[in-house]
């Protein structure tokens, strides 16, 4: 566990509108006129960093959403501005992120998804993610939590796209705490996640398949703090799987405030993957990379790397500025020695493109720049929000094409441009803040003479699309689930539930189960037989229930037991087995030969498990603080009776060799004795349900940690599946492996 320490914040200038004379810098005369006003609508309270989403969602045309610092989701129509019916939606704290939506349940309508809650409100402030139907109805709230904070405040925007091929859509996003989530559409936490980030997560994700497996993986900016597990001063941009797995990880020594984006910069037919920095570290101590861009290629390696002087918090937007049909990269800064300037950068070497880097004519750029062709020469354009207005700049020169709101209005976000009303003419929405600290939605539109249009190879919005994937590389909305076992090779597992219930994983093959069955007692262990062609279930009471190829050989089902049955271990041969009572009593069925137990001896904490020698002539004991207990010819090979444990000891698996075993506690903490290897743990991470079992590999390579849900986690073993996201109708409490132990 890491140590509590405050997570990092968002600087406090950031809570007033960064509109000041001070901050404007002197532009050239316009080249084209302004775009004309066409609605200006008043909201009461600031729009800070979320940026305008445009979409229909009542049918009736484009509309435009976005959220406030009075906690509200806005909703109004792209035609007049006037407020889209059953908006707007309030939750639970002020927003910063921005919506995205995508029709994820297939009714024919989108569903949009945000987070609230904001860094500068404090440490641990609060918030969630939610999920809105397009008329507003609220259709789940997650609200993350961790061990320092109960309520994590989400600023980074959702990302919308099938994540583990499951078949369904999935929302992914960062949060500013120690995890960070994936969640199904309907709300449900994705296997394998919530994804230990040790610090918080401003960045916004990208989503792209970095190692062409035919998946779609994560990539996302985030933040690191000096002390265990991670005990790095810095940050980093890391690939995450979609079971929340780490793919790669490419540290700086500033935190990663920006979004990445992803797409083709060298016309190469390879996507890399290009973000900024932040400025937290640079002003605890310093940081030379806190004014950086980077390129990655997809594998996080290191491309090019350029220094702006500036602070580079903006998200990069990669378009054609020189109109050569190869994506550039163009980003403001912030502050620092290069504050407010505009770089729009070659995507080959991130050398400058001419006109530029030039001033931003409006001072300080936090937003993402996105573009247009805005006067019609085959070249896209870019649109910089600014502390004091919105200005559009030439691609190919650098020249100013004109601004908007100079002076009176803070864009902290990114304005989009589309043709809200199908008239053939470009618009301009942009939502920003009065210099009186209310908030304001604009829609302006180009003027016929200027030959303005989307153009090819253009950003147009925040992260690229309306599901804010931040990439030019297609992500499917879904993808069709895969064959898990192919992918995974040989091997599998069975989990069983407290009624008897199996649920069977690729080469574990269902044999039957008493999931029908009215039990006296609850299931609490199984046992696989030698062959893998069947198995023993044990109930509290001490009754045997034996599938496939698993022969009865007794149980104390009649008896009137101490304690309740806990678990069981079969012999080599398969021939008989051995029940472990609470109290560690043993009862030997078949050709399992009884070598001692604690029955008799007054414990500190009750056994939770067994495991037997490789010979079959002993086996070890496991308390629940972790007290071992070995007889016949078991060997002592260590323990944590004397430590303080954060959680208690739940189960256990010894090596091939029966030289070491593996101890493991309620929250996946893994103890590892003799010649057992450690290979991971979830002890770090915030588990939706405890751990209840863990079972090695046949080889010992690796094991696997079973949670109370179905959830698996595996450490140096493959994934076979899990029964993480299906509705139980009792929990799961043990598993066992084919030809295991």
């Amino acid at each position: 566990m890491r140590p509590v320490a405050p997570i990092r914040r968002i600087l406090p200038l950031l809570l007033a509108p960064l509109v000041a004379a001070g901050t404007l810098v002197a532009a050239a005369g316009p080249a084209a006129a302004a775009p004309a006003p066409k609605w200006s609508v008043d909201i009461p309270a600031p729009i800070r960093e979320s940026s305008p989403l445009v979409v229909d969602l009542d049918g009736g045309g484009l509309d435009v959403a976005f959220g406030a610092h009075d906690g509200k989701v806005y909703a109004l129509h792209g035609s007049d501005g006037s407020a889209v019916g059953g908006w707007p939606r309030a939750t639970s704290h002020a927003i910063n992120s921005s919506p995205a939506a995508a029709d994820t349940d297939g009714d024919g309508h989108p569903e949009l998804f945000i987070g609230s809650g904001v860094g500068s409100h404090g440490t641990c402030s609060g918030g969630a993610v939610y999920s809105f139907d397009h008329d507003g109805t609220q259709r789940f709230r997650y609200q993350g939590s961790d061990q320092d904070c109960a309520s994590q405040a989400v600023h980074s925007t959702p990302a919308i796209g099938d994540i583990n091929r499951d078949g369904v859509a999935d929302a992914t996003v960062g949060m500013l705490g120690l995890t960070m989530p994936s969640l199904s559409q309907s709300g449900a936490m994705n296997p394998g996640w919530p994804y230990y980030t040790d610090d918080t997560v401003f960045s916004s994700p990208a989503l792209v398949d970095v190692n062409g497996d035919g998946q779609t993986d994560v990539v996302v900016g985030g933040d690191s703090s000096p002390g265990a597990p991670i005990d790095f001063r810095g940050g980093m941009v890391r690939a995450i799987g979609g079971a929340g797995n780490t793919i790669w990880e490419f540290r700086v020594n500033e935190m990663v405030r920006s979004s990445p984006s992803v797409g083709d910069i060298d016309g190469d037919g390879v996507p890399e993957i290009v973000f900024g920095t932040g400025d937290f570290w640079v002003r605890n101590g310093g940081a030379s990379d806190a004014t950086k861009v980077y390129a990655l290629n997809l594998n996080g390696t290191l491309k090019w790397v350029r220094d702006t002087g500036g602070y580079t918090l903006a998200s990069p937007t990669l378009a054609d500025f020189d109109g050569n049909g190869v994506l550039d990269v163009g980003i403001g800064t912030f502050e620092g020695s290069n504050p407010g300037m505009v770089f729009a950068l070659r995507g080959t070497n991130g050398s400058d493109l001419p006109g530029f880097p030039r001033a931003s004519g409006g001072g300080v750029v936090l937003g993402q720049i996105t573009t247009a062709d805005f006067n019609g020469d085959g070249a896209q354009d870019l649109l910089v929000p600014t502390g004091g207005g919105l200005f559009a700049y030439d691609g190919r020169t650098g020249r100013l094409l004109f601004g908007l709101n100079q002076g009176n209005t803070a864009f902290q976000n990114s304005p989009a441009v589309v043709d809200i009303d199908g008239n053939g003419l470009l618009d301009i929405i942009a939502v920003g803040t009065r210099a009186n600290g209310g908030g304001v939605a604009y829609r302006y539109e180009m003027g016929s003479a200027d030959n303005a249009q989307l153009g090819s190879l253009g950003w147009h919005t925040f992260r690229k699309d309306e599901r804010r994937t931040g990439s030019w590389i297609p992500t499917p909305l879904t993808q069709a689930p895969v064959n898990t076992c192919a992918q995974a090779g040989p091997g599998g597992y069975w989990l069983v539930a407290s009624d008897g219930g199996i649920f069977a994983f690729c080469d574990a093959k269902f044999f039957g189960s008493t999931g029908a069955v009215r039990l006296n007692q609850p299931i609490v262990g199984m046992a696989t037989t030698p062959s893998g062609n069947g198995y023993w279930l044990v109930a509290r009471d001490g009754g045997i229930f034996a599938f496939g190829d698993a022969r009865f050989l007794g149980s104390t089902g009649a008896i009137s037991l101490n304690q309740p049955i806990v678990g069981m271990a079969r012999t080599p041969s398969g021939n008989g087995y051995f029940l472990v009572a609470a109290d560690g009593g043993i009862f030997a069925f078949g050709d399992a030969a009884f070598r001692g137990s604690t029955g008799a001896i007054k414990l500190a904490q009750p056994i939770k498990g067994m495991t037997t020698t490789p010979s079959g002539n002993g086996y070890r004991l496991v308390a629940s603080d972790g007290g071992i207990f070995a007889f016949g010819d078991a060997t002592f090979q260590g323990s944590t009776g004397a430590l303080r444990l954060a959680r208690p000891i739940v189960g256990m698996a010894a090596t091939p060799t029966g030289n070491g075993y593996w101890l493991v506690a309620s929250d996946g903490g893994i103890f590892a004795f003799g010649d057992a290897a450690f290979r991971g743990s979830t002890g770090a991470a915030r588990l939706n349900q405890p751990i209840v079992a863990m079972a090695r590999n046949p080889g010992g390579s690796g094991y696997w940690l079973l949670a109370l849900d179905g959830g698996i986690f595996s450490f140096g073993v493959n994934f076979f599946g899990s029964a993480g996201a299906l509705r139980l109708n009792q929990p799961i409490v043990a598993m066992a492996v084919p030809k295991g132990a």
